[in-house]
């Protein structure tokens, strides 16, 4: 069997198996996408194929591989462990998880749940801080950068270059559109993931992201509770109803949904009154004519 055929798969058969009796170990080559990969992985970038070759080394011994880099003492001490995780599986890192243990006082709490009497640790808590602002982006991302960078030194270039990209944005358009630019990145790098495909310096493949999400007629121009990408990578639950500046940036759910009103007045609501669909204050998505959902009369 040639290298390149199992190269880095970690899924080799092993001759005592065999003579064991035991079933044999998967191998790449009994994929059946592995003849279209060995193709795709000749014709790709010099930078992705090293990258698939990292990851491939990684996903042999991912707990080992993550230990030695914690105690290596070059890991910056803000990455959490389970955003480790995420950077030897080649899939984006949580920004708020880095932002939220950066200046944290105490450990930050495990995410413990129970099958019967089998107690399961989840290596990803809750993050407790969510990025708000451009220096909120920055300084979480200097450290992804440099963590990254060490998993994978062939992209230092490309992630330095990319961060130049988003302080950019960032400093284009005035402060109230910067959560616009937040979500903007998340989406590129979902979209990137580990760069075995692609690469964050691909800004040609990121116009429909910039049309969907910054554009203002873009369908995830709002950046509220609806939007797919506002909890960020990795995250469970949805942002908070204050920006850091204090204003408010969530719709109100209850002024919105058919068969519910809010008991709160605009003015002293947490959420914002305003339809979900045309942005207006005059009604909810209920009663918007351009949503289709009109109900009035409706009990």
């Amino acid at each position: 069997m040639s290298s390149n055929e199992d190269a880095g798969s970690g899924r080799e058969d092993d001759p005592d198996d065999r003579s064991s009796g035991k079933r044999r170990k998967l191998r790449s080559s009994d994929l059946p996408w592995h003849t279209e990969e060995i193709l795709a992985r000749e014709n790709r970038r010099t930078s992705c194929q090293e990258t698939q070759k990292l990851l491939y080394t990684y996903e042999r011994d991912p707990m080992w591989v993550r230990r030695q880099v914690i105690i290596s003492g070059i890991a910056p001490p803000s990455v959490p462990v389970g955003e480790w995780d995420s950077i030897f599986r080649g899939t984006a890192v949580n920004l708020d998880s880095v932002f939220s243990s950066i200046h944290h006082v105490l450990p930050p709490k495990e995410d413990v749940g129970r099958v019967g009497s089998t107690e399961i640790r989840f290596s990803n808590p809750e993050p407790s801080k969510r990025i708000q602002t451009s220096s909120d982006w920055t300084t979480a991302w200097d450290d992804v950068s440099e963590a990254t960078s060490i998993a994978f030194p062939h992209r230092a270039r490309e992630l330095k270059e990319y961060g130049a990209y988003i302080r950019a944005e960032f400093s284009a358009k005035q402060s109230t559109s910067h959560r616009k630019i937040i979500l903007y990145d998340i989406a590129i790098r979902n979209f990137v993931s580990g760069g075995q495909r692609y690469l964050l310096t691909d800004y040609h493949l990121f116009s429909r992201f910039h049309s969907a999400i910054i554009a203002p007629d873009g369908i995830e121009s709002g950046g509220g509770s609806g939007s797919k990408f506002a909890s960020g990578s990795g995250s469970r639950s949805r942002t908070s109803s204050k920006n850091a500046g204090g204003t408010r940036s969530e719709i109100c759910h209850r002024f919105n949904d058919r068969g519910r009103s809010c008991p709160n007045t605009n003015s002293s609501c947490r959420f914002l009154h305003v339809c979900r669909t045309c942005g207006n204050s005059g009604h909810g998505q209920r009663d918007c004519v351009q949503s289709g959902h009109d109900s009035r009369g409706t009990s």
